[in-house]
């Protein structure tokens, strides 16, 4: 005596599942590609000098140079800014220990307050004679150049230049409306240390 058992005999409606697939592909075909936003290489080179020109045979490319050469003397960081090989001014910022030593104080909020202060004076285009002279002087190069504004400028800035200046040096050259800031490429010896 076998027994039967009733199966009832399921269906799936697919018309739901089918429409969520159309919406997908409709979807990822109407979508534009997506691009880079922007990217930025930066290698910070140990020595204080610009790229190597080229060949003598070739004709060189134009170019600006801007050279940031910092030295450490006591807890001040002194980084020199040079535009063609004329000096634009020498920024002071604290140094690493100096910076530990204010994060360590009981009134850390105060200085720290001070600090940015003093950056904001020293740094801020608005603010800052020399980062205006550095703009002026910018701009005052293109119109010689034969590209103008679409020149390179090729930013050399040595591995213990502070951050906060290699921004403020972007941001001149971005006030000066220059298209093509780069960074100088690293000695090979950045690699091995």
């Amino acid at each position: 005596m076998s027994k039967e058992v009733d199966q009832e005999e399921t269906n799936l409606d697919m018309t739901s599942m089918i429409d969520v697939v159309f919406l997908l592909i409709i979807f990822f075909i109407l979508m534009p590609p997506k691009e880079m936003e922007g990217q930025l290489q930066s290698y910070l080179p140990e020595d204080g000098k610009s790229d190597t020109p080229p060949p003598p045979n070739e004709d060189p490319p134009p170019k600006f140079h801007l050279d940031l050469i910092s030295a450490v003397q006591g807890e001040e960081v002194l980084t020199e800014i040079v535009f063609n090989g004329q000096k634009v001014c020498t920024l002071s910022s604290l140094s690493i220990d100096a910076l530990d030593r204010i994060y360590n104080s009981p009134d850390k909020a105060q200085r720290l307050a001070q600090e940015a202060d003093r950056d904001a004076k020293l740094l801020d285009p608005l603010q800052s004679a020399d980062m205006k002279r550095l703009i002026q002087l910018m701009t005052d190069a293109a119109i010689g150049a034969p590209d103008g504004k679409e020149t390179d400028v090729i930013i050399n800035a040595a591995h213990n230049v502070p951050f906060k200046l290699i921004l403020a040096v972007l941001n001149a050259g971005a006030g000066a409306e220059f298209e093509n800031l780069k960074f100088a490429s690293p000695s090979v010896d950045i690699w091995n240390e």
